[in-house]
C-alpha cells in the first residue's frame, strides 16, 4: 500500500479553541486522512442538549479539515451523558466525514478502518477511543490510533494522540501528523500553545516514545514504571501465555511472554524480572494476575 499522511487528534471535550488552531495550522496542507479518537463533547459531563450545542460549534471546523482530507471519526465516553442511557447524537447529527461505528468495519476511500480489535486485517486501520493493551503493544494491523488516557505515546504502529484541551495543569494539547509508510508510522507531534517533545527514555526505552512537554520528562521516571509494568504482565498473561485463567503461572513463562508482547525489547526483562520478583514477595490487590472477578492466578518461581 503505498504511504499515507494523516492529521491524527482527539479529546478536546467540546472546545473549539484547540480545533480553531489545528484548522489554522495546517491551512493548505493536504492529508490522505484526518482522524479524530473520540470525546468530541463533554455530554457527560455538561448533558447532551449543551453537547449538542458544542457539535454545532465544531461542525463547521470539521468542514473545514474535512477539504484537507478524508474524515473519520468515533465517539468516546464524554460524547455520552453520565450512565451512559443518551448519546449526543440523539440531539445532533454532525454532516462532515466519516463516523466510524462500533462493531464491523467501513471502508474510506480505499482504506479499510475498524473499530473492532476483533475484526482487524493486515492492511487495516484500528481506532477506539479507549486504549486497549494488546494491540497498543503488539498489532498486525496497518496501524492503531486510540486516544481517552490524554498520554500522546508511541509504540510501533499504535500512536495515541493525546488530547486538545486544556487539562487541570492549565495548558491546551496537541495533535500529530503521521506517515504512514508500510510496517513503520513517523510520527510528528505539534504542541498547539506550547511546544511539546518526543521522549525516549534510556532507562525505559521498551516502553516506546512518549510526547508531552518537555518539562514534564518521562512518565515512568516521574512515577515509577510498576503501573506500565502491571499493564505489560497481564497482557502478556493474556495474549502469550499458554492457558490464560490457569490458577498457576511460572514467572519464567510470563517473563518469556512479556518479551514476546514487546517483541524481544532486552531492556525491559531485568525490570520486568524485578517486578515479578517483588509480587512474588508481597502479593497484594496491584497484583495483576489477581483479577477482579475473585478467580486470581497464582505466580510461582521456577
Amino acid at each position: 500500500m503505498e504511504c499515507q499522511r494523516l492529521l491524527v487528534m482527539g479529546d478536546n471535550h467540546g472546545d473549539t479553541e484547540s480545533l480553531e488552531t489545528v484548522v489554522e495550522e495546517t491551512e493548505g496542507t493536504e492529508f490522505d486522512y484526518i482522524v479524530h479518537t473520540g470525546d468530541i463533547t463533554d455530554a457527560h459531563r455538561r448533558g447532551v442538549g449543551t453537547a449538542a450545542d458544542q457539535l454545532r460549534a465544531i461542525e463547521p471546523l470539521f468542514a473545514d479539515l474535512a477539504e484537507r482530507g478524508e474524515l473519520v471519526y468515533i465517539y468516546g465516553n464524554r460524547d455520552s451523558e453520565r450512565g451512559g442511557n443518551k448519546h449526543v447524537t440523539d440531539r445532533y447529527e454532525l454532516s462532515p466525514g466519516t463516523q466510524l461505528p462500533k462493531g464491523g468495519a467501513v471502508e474510506v476511500a480505499g482504506q479499510r478502518f475498524t473499530a473492532d480489535p476483533d475484526d482487524v486485517g493486515n492492511d487495516d486501520v484500528l481506532i477506539t477511543h479507549g486504549q486497549l493493551p494488546e494491540p497498543f503493544y503488539s498489532f498486525d494491523g496497518r496501524a492503531y490510533f486510540c486516544g481517552h488516557t490524554h498520554r500522546g505515546w508511541h509504540r510501533g504502529r499504535a500512536l495515541n494522540s493525546a488530547h486538545l484541551k486544556k487539562v487541570r495543569k492549565g495548558y491546551l494539547g496537541a495533535y500529530f501528523i503521521v506517515e504512514l509508510n508500510g510496517d513503520d508510522l513517523e510520527v510528528e507531534c505539534r504542541g498547539i500553545d506550547e511546544p511539546w517533545t518526543a521522549i525516549e527514555c534510556p532507562d525505559h526505552g521498551w516502553y516506546g516514545t512518549q510526547f508531552q512537554p518537555e518539562k514534564f520528562g518521562c512518565r515512568l521516571c516521574k512515577f515509577g514504571p510498576a503501573e506500565a509494568l502491571r499493564e505489560v504482565a497481564w497482557t502478556a498473561y493474556a495474549s502469550h501465555v499458554d492457558e490464560p485463567g490457569e490458577d498457576v503461572i511460572d514467572a519464567t513463562d510470563l517473563v518469556s511472554g512479556v518479551l514476546a508482547l514487546l517483541e524481544g525489547a532486552d531492556d525491559a526483562e531485568e525490570q520486568f524480572r524485578a517486578y515479578l520478583d517483588n509480587l512474588l514477595e508481597q502479593p497484594g490487590p496491584h497484583d495483576p494476575l489477581q483479577p477482579s472477578d475473585g478467580n486470581p492466578t497464582t505466580l510461582v518461581p521456577r
